[in-house]
């Protein structure tokens, strides 16, 4: 009586296995040549074997999902390089347009004029790089 009850728990967690993922013809070959070699090998119940198998087609499922994650992240990974990619590569074009419109500058203005932009450029950038105090004010605690 145990063995039919332990073989029906074991033909219903397949079917609920099977209803999770279908495994492939090659899987099922692969898992049914695995419980083969163990019950050559341990001399296995029907029970066993079933439970085996059961556990068998857990696994291969679970290294199918692991292949499929790793996939997935090779996957976001690429599109993540050409994301960065693309972005010093613009990087790169503004860099190049400020460069030459600084020539264009020097073209037009003399080198005095040039070196006292310069200089009022320097004097901007300090003021900028200093951070900024916010003041605060508490209200009244009643």
């Amino acid at each position: 009586m145990k063995n039919i009850i332990a073989t029906a728990l074991c033909l219903v967690g397949l079917v609920s296995f099977a209803q999770q993922k279908t495994a492939t013809p090659e899987q099922l070959q692969q898992v049914e040549r695995h419980v083969a070699e163990m019950d050559k090998e341990l001399n296995l119940s029907a029970e066993q074997k079933e439970k085996i198998k059961v556990l068998a087609l857990e696994r291969v499922q679970q290294r199918e999902m692991n292949v499929e994650k790793r996939e997935e992240a090779a996957k976001r990974r690429k599109a993540m390089q050409a994301e960065r990619k693309q972005m010093m590569a613009e990087r790169e074009q503004r860099k190049l347009a400020r460069e030459q419109h600084i020539e264009e500058l020097k073209s037009i203005l003399t080198e005095e004029q040039f070196q006292k932009l310069q200089e009022s450029k320097k004097l901007k950038t300090k003021h900028k790089e200093k951070p900024r105090q916010k003041h605060h004010h508490q209200g009244r605690k009643m």
